[in-house]
């Protein structure tokens, strides 16, 4: 597990559109840019069944991370908008696969786990995606033991979901694509 960073998970729950939804993410993103976060990328809904429309990914330095966790210390407009925030808590990478140089895949699946052991040898054996990179909670309040992020190609993506679902009985899994990164 490498605790040099932490990444910190936020799940957006709207009917806002892109455009719409960005205006107020933008605001809510460049707080997080004055408190010490390296890098934020947001995720957009790829597939229809997803529980979450949006999903942030904050990457921080271990020592200087905030818990934003609560609903009260969450900035900007988010707080009385259209948008429900759904904060997920902070992960600690375990597997960093996918890096701009493994190249780019069209949608990432992600899975948010809540079953307490993943078998990596069993995932990655698979031949559905390109990479992975897996998250294993930090904080004992994260809502999920594992997030998994699996990048692949819109061919073979309902495929993995599929494959993905016979692995974890516990696990909200949705098909996402990159939407804004801001550093």
């Amino acid at each position: 597990m490498n605790n040099d960073n932490i990444y910190e998970f936020v799940c957006f729950e709207t009917l806002l559109e892109l455009k719409d939804f960005r205006q107020q993410w933008d605001e809510f993103a460049k707080v997080f840019l004055d408190r010490g976060v390296q890098k934020i990328v947001l995720n957009k809904k790829s597939g229809e069944k997803n529980k979450y429309r949006y999903i942030s990914k904050k990457l921080w330095p271990l020592d200087s991370f905030q818990d934003v966790f609560s609903e009260a210390k969450i900035p900007g407009s988010f707080a009385a908008s259209q948008v429900k925030v759904v904060p997920t808590g902070g992960y600690a990478s375990v597997e960093l696969g996918h890096d701009k140089k493994s190249g780019k895949a069209e949608v990432t699946v992600m899975a948010f786990v809540h079953d307490d052991i993943v078998d990596l040898k069993k995932l990655r054996e698979s031949k559905l995606f390109k990479a992975m990179n897996i998250y294993e909670a930090f904080y004992q309040n994260s809502q999920y033991n594992y997030i998994i992020e699996f990048f692949t190609d819109k061919t073979k993506q309902d495929a993995l979901v599929a494959e993905i679902k016979k692995e974890f009985m516990k696990a909200e899994i949705g098909i996402y694509a990159e939407a804004a990164t801001i550093s």
